[in-house]
C-alpha cells in the first residue's frame, strides 16, 4: 500500500500541492471529524487552514506530513546491497536500533554513508498502511510523505542561503 510513497517534497511540476499534515495518534485515535492542518499551493497562490477530511480542499499531488513521533531517525551500517535488495534487507538493520520485529517497521535511508553508519527513517508499518489507506478513501491519495521536523530542517536551510546572499552582496563574506 504505501509502496509510493516517498520522503521528498513536491515536484516542481506539480500544478497544484496539497501539504497535509497528520494530527498526533492519527489515524489509530481518529475522530469522524479530526481537524486536519493544510496548505494548498497552486501556482502562485498559497492558502492555509484546516478542516476534516471531507472538506479539505484537493490539488494534483498531496503531501503527507507526519508528526515526529511517527518516525525515528536512526543511525546503522547498511549491508553492501543496493535498489530492492537493500530495502528488503532495511528493516534487519535497524531491528536492534529500534527494538522492534523487522516485519513491523518501514525503513527509508534519509542518507547513505558508504563507509560509516547511515541515516535511516523508521516507520510503524501497521501505521503506514492505515495513514496511506485512510487518506485515500477520502480521496487525498498521498504522493510523498514527510516528517514535520523536515519542514523546519528545509526553512532552515533556506534561511541561510538568503543570509548567505545577502552577507555576499554587502561585501562582508
Amino acid at each position: 500500500v504505501h509502496a509510493g510513497v516517498r520522503l521528498i517534497m513536491a515536484n516542481p511540476r506539480d500544478r497544484s500541492v496539497l501539504q497535509l499534515h497528520l494530527p498526533e495518534d492519527w489515524p489509530e485515535r481518529a475522530e469522524p471529524d479530526a481537524e486536519f492542518r493544510y496548505a494548498l499551493f497552486d501556482g502562485s497562490a498559497r492558502v492555509a487552514g484546516t478542516g476534516s477530511l471531507a472538506t479539505i480542499p484537493r490539488a494534483q499531488t498531496v503531501i503527507a506530513v507526519a508528526p515526529a513521533s511517527a518516525v525515528a531517525f536512526v543511525r546503522v551500517a547498511l549491508p553492501a546491497a543496493r535498489g530492492a535488495r537493500l530495502a528488503q534487507l532495511l528493516p534487519l538493520a535497524v531491528e536492534e536500533a529500534v527494538a522492534t520485529p523487522p516485519e513491523s517497521v518501514h525503513a527509508v535511508v534519509v542518507e547513505n554513508v558508504p563507509a560509516g553508519e547511515s541515516l535511516v527513517a523508521v516507520a510503524d508499518r501497521a501505521w503506514l498502511d492505515l495513514t496511506v489507506r485512510t487518506l485515500t478513501a477520502h480521496g487525498l491519495q498521498p504522493a510523498r510523505l514527510i516528517v514535520e521536523t523536515e519542514l523546519a530542517a528545509q526553512r532552515l536551510a533556506k534561511e541561510r542561503g538568503a543570509w548567505r546572499e545577502t552577507v555576499k552582496s554587502a561585501g562582508v563574506a
